[in-house]
């Protein structure tokens, strides 16, 4: 059941506490996150499963348009608060709780992936914990973040006087030790904006996270993330690629392409409206040329001289044509990038598509015969027992953020919010030296 209106006004109005009375505070085994994307703002509230660990029961989900952002970024901050508070009062009410700490998405072209490594000496010829913890601070001394905040750090391995592929080298004899890791990273600026807004809205930020981490999160199972998998996460504003081995992820791009490309271009060619194309694209998209029913005419509008939308009609095959055209210029830089990092071996791991664009016909066999790879489309794991919305491509990155707050996998470093502070680099490292006791 979705809030009346009146419910929404009064959150509006900006009083903290305005339309949540008699629902239960947040306390232990609640769960709330905030995925703020190009399209829509999604709030999901759950709790634990005392049943099994890690498990969790979804208890209230709300979205609403994302007014005052543009791509993930905070334009606007009054309407951005309003935007936030509609999404959480919904959950809010289906769930019966109030929200309290929340996980909020960073999207969109401005998150980086970047590789980088420590070289030290073996203090003693054989390798012990304080040896690699040397050479994950070595690593994390190169960073160049440059007005950039880390939100990930996860290990990429460890090389053993020149001999990669070591997952790890503790109780081994060698002369020196080099530690990769991958950081991924956002504009301090965009981050410190997301904070704001979050708090303008009466809720506290406990961490950021990149949503195309948590959206191959939300989408692959554990044997893909041991074995090795590609995730491709399709969202409006940006395409992103992930590519996990030995269970971490190893390299990360965010192409400043998306469905939203595909909508615009239906809209240029139709000379209509945005709103209007994107209807168009959901009736009668395709991600492959048409072969059958090409000629088949469907009605689509047209923008009069009046500036009032009129109706038309299109060949199905002109509007497929127009779809596939996009999606393909986005899968062979995709390709391109794969080539780049030798991850282009004709059926050497599975692809998963996720995010709202993997929902377009026909985009799973595009893929799958253009990057040489087993293709599936991944929904929401963890949410397709809610059905329906849940079970949609769309909310992979909702679904990875509850994995990320309720059973994360190993980081060594994860993006706090509190303001860096002169020990910051000493707080990395004692976060390393939990790491290496908790994944070992």
């Amino acid at each position: 059941m979705r809030p009346q209106p009146a419910d929404a006004a009064r959150l509006d109005a900006g009083r903290p506490d305005a339309g949540r009375a008699g629902r239960q505070p947040a306390r232990g085994g609640i769960h709330t996150v905030l995925d703020i994307g190009a399209t829509r703002i999604a709030c999901l509230l759950a709790v634990d499963d005392p049943t099994m660990a890690g498990a969790f029961r979804l208890a209230g989900f709300g979205q609403s348009r994302p007014l005052g952002f543009s791509n993930g970024v905070v334009t606007d901050l009054q309407p951005a608060e309003r935007s936030i508070r509609r999404a959480v009062a919904d959950a809010e009410q289906m769930a019966g709780l109030r929200a309290g700490e929340v996980l909020v998405s960073v999207s969109g072209p401005q998150l980086r992936g970047e590789r980088v490594e420590g070289d030290v000496a073996v203090r003693s010829q054989r390798i012990e914990g304080q040896d690699v913890l040397n050479a994950i601070q070595d690593a994390q001394r190169r960073l160049r973040l440059e007005g950039r905040k880390i939100l990930h750090v996860t290990p990429v391995g460890y090389m053993v006087d020149g001999v990669g592929g070591i997952q790890d080298p503790r109780g081994m004899d060698a002369h020196r030790l080099a530690a990769g890791l991958h950081v991924i990273t956002a504009p301090a600026g965009l981050v410190a904006n997301l904070e704001r807004v979050v708090q303008l809205a009466d809720l506290v930020p406990q961490r950021f996270v990149a949503a195309p981490y948590a959206a191959a999160l939300g989408a692959i199972v554990e044997d893909e993330r041991l074995n090795g998998v590609i995730v491709i996460e399709f969202g409006a504003s940006a395409t992103s690629v992930c590519v996990f081995e030995h269970g971490h992820l190893q390299r990360l791009e965010v192409l400043p392409e998306g469905g939203g490309d595909v909508t615009r271009d239906l809209a240029a060619a139709l000379n209509c409206t945005l709103p209007a194309a994107e209807r168009v694209k959901l009736a009668h998209g395709s991600a492959v040329r048409l072969t059958m029913h090409a000629d088949d005419l469907v009605e689509t509008p047209r923008t009069g001289d009046d500036g009032r939308l009129t109706s038309g009609s299109s060949r199905r095959g002109e509007l497929a044509e127009i779809c596939a055209q996009r999606v393909e210029d986005i899968l062979f830089k995709i390709h391109h990038h794969l080539v780049a990092w030798g991850c282009d071996r004709p059926r050497s791991r599975r692809v998963v598509l996720t995010g709202g664009g993997a929902e377009l016909p026909a985009i799973k066999e595009v893929a799958a015969r253009m990057l040489q790879q087993q293709v599936r489309v991944g929904s929401p794991l963890r949410l397709n027992e809610a059905g329906g919305e849940g079970a949609r491509p769309s909310l992979a990155a909702s679904a990875g953020m509850l994995r990320l707050a309720i059973d994360p996998p190993p980081e060594i470093a994860r993006g706090p919010v509190a303001r860096p502070r002169p020990d910051a680099p000493r707080d990395m490292l004692r976060r390393a030296a939990d790491w290496l006791r908790d994944f070992y």
